[in-house]
């Protein structure tokens, strides 16, 4: 009988960059916001300084040449980030996103992690801090 074939990137394209534990961050804010709001509750001031400066890490991870080498993973990402962005940006002219607007975010929230249970949770989450740039990258850490 045939094996099948997994859709998870090998371990030869991630070994030196693996961007599996900066999406489960990505995975991780989008939950905790997603929850704020759907329970009625606003994000705090804090909570939109954080995610500012995730967007900015994120966005500087996917400028990286090296993050093309997980394309699926950097799809997943790029997303979300530009989901969290488009919310970021309604946030800042005064105009918070509605809970339709959080909900219509779920099905992307939900893929992204679902892609993430792939994986066993010491390489997803193989960090929780969030790492510089990769040396040598052409795009400066933010």
């Amino acid at each position: 009988m045939r094996k099948a074939k997994s859709d998870a990137p090998s371990s030869s394209a991630t070994a030196a960059f693996d961007m599996l534990p900066i999406l489960c961050g990505a995975v991780l804010v989008t939950q905790v916001l997603s929850a704020r709001v759907l329970n009625g509750l606003e994000i705090r001031a804090t909570q939109w300084e954080t995610l500012t400066q995730r967007l900015a890490q994120w966005n500087a991870w996917l400028a990286c040449a090296e993050s093309h080498a997980d394309n699926r993973t950097r799809c997943h990402l790029s997303a979300l980030t530009k989901l969290l962005g488009a919310v970021l940006a309604q946030h800042r002219e005064g105009d918070d996103a509605a809970v339709d607007d959080w909900k219509a975010l779920q099905p992307f929230l939900q893929a992204a992690d679902g892609y993430l249970q792939m994986f066993p949770a010491r390489r997803r989450k193989a960090s929780t801090r969030y790492p510089t740039v990769p040396a040598g990258s052409q795009h400066p850490h933010p």
